[in-house]
């Protein structure tokens, strides 16, 4: 019955998360992270509910297929072989310890699904009909226990293969329901769980997953530099495109017959003023080394500086004409470096693309 009423649970949230547009074939990774995916950068910056309402969350209809499939078989019987109170304990402890395992391996994860419950569903079937004290039938166990390590087998090769499924989150979630596997089972019948031995596998999972929890480095800030960063990019493709029509309309102006630089002055200074306050927004921006975006960082605030020093040398030409030549010499290299720097960002992007 409890393996029936988690497998309600799971199908209504999944229901009510895709009737509120979160998507029904495939979920959308933003809405997940709204109702509570374990989501690295908020769950280790204190939103520790997240490990558990994860356990609840699925990435697609499939996903939550085979999921429920799975716990409609082996979750009964594990529900019958270790009773409901035990059963639920187990499923619940074998979650945590799976999204804990999951943000532990990687800080950045976005994770949902049941999985590492039911990793450990299985791993506590699996060692309840190894452990002899439970008195199963030798030939009854070898055959369960052979294809259910099959299974446990195919499932953590698979995940090692594929990079999107969550590995962390099923060996995570097995190993909890291996502990508690040997520390809640029992034989059929009157017998009673071993107290210290249910205690001590209970207090083992509980400090795997708070020592696992406590490794975890909090990523909340760099998260946010992140997404401020790519905001700012936004930002800036419409103001570049400004910018730049603003400085073609200046050198046409210049160009023309009788043009005087002491009246083009403060438009090329309101484009230095331009350049500078995109300059200022990039590098206010705390993207550390270890952010994925950390080179492209640098690059716009060496593209940025370098546009403003061109513009720069734009108003030192309007301002002597003397010396104009080598100002807009000078103003030329520089737009050509900040046009290498664009380059190099372009075959990057299409290397990554590519790979």
């Amino acid at each position: 019955m409890t393996a029936l009423l988690l497998l309600a649970a799971n199908v209504a949230v999944y229901a009510a998360f895709a009737a509120s547009g979160g998507g029904l074939v495939t979920a959308d990774s933003q809405m997940l992270i709204r109702w509570g995916s374990n989501f690295g950068p908020y769950t280790a910056d204190g939103q520790w509910w997240r490990l558990l309402s994860a356990a609840f969350l699925h990435g697609g209809l499939v996903h939550l297929a085979v999921n429920m499939l799975l716990l409609a078989d082996v979750g009964r019987l594990c529900e019958r072989l270790f009773g409901w109170r035990r059963f639920l304990l187990l499923y619940l402890l074998s979650g945590l310890a799976g999204s804990a395992a999951s943000v532990w391996w990687n800080p950045q994860v976005n994770s949902v699904g049941a999985s590492g419950a039911l990793f450990g569903v299985l791993g506590a079937v699996f060692v309840y009909m190894m452990d002899r004290r439970n008195g199963i039938e030798p030939g009854i166990m070898r055959t369960h226990a052979a294809s259910m390590a099959i299974f446990i087998a195919y499932g953590v090769v698979n995940g090692l293969v594929s990079t999107r499924i969550d590995n962390a989150a099923h060996l995570g979630g097995l190993a909890a329901g291996a502990i508690l596997g040997f520390a809640l089972g029992r034989p059929p019948g009157p017998a009673r769980v071993e107290p210290l031995r249910m205690a001590a596998g209970i207090a083992a999972c509980v400090i795997a997953i708070a020592g696992l929890l406590a490794l975890t480095p909090n990523t909340r800030a760099g998260f946010e530099a992140e997404r401020q960063f790519q905001d700012a990019l936004k930002a800036f493709s419409k103001e570049e495109e400004r910018l730049v029509a603003s400085l073609r309309s200046v050198i046409a102006k210049a160009q023309a017959p009788g043009a005087r630089g002491t009246e083009l002055k403060p438009e090329g200074v309101a484009l230095a003023i331009g350049w500078e306050a995109q300059r200022q927004r990039f590098a206010a921006l705390p993207v550390g080394p270890e952010s994925k975006l950390h080179v492209l960082h640098q690059d716009m605030v060496a593209y940025t500086a370098s546009r403003h020093r061109a513009m720069g040398e734009l108003v030192r030409a309007f301002e002597d004409q003397e010396d104009g030549r080598a100002r807009v010499r000078e103003f030329n290299r520089l737009m050509k470096e900040g046009d290498a720097i664009v380059e190099r960002i372009r075959q990057r992007n299409s290397k990554d693309a590519k790979g």
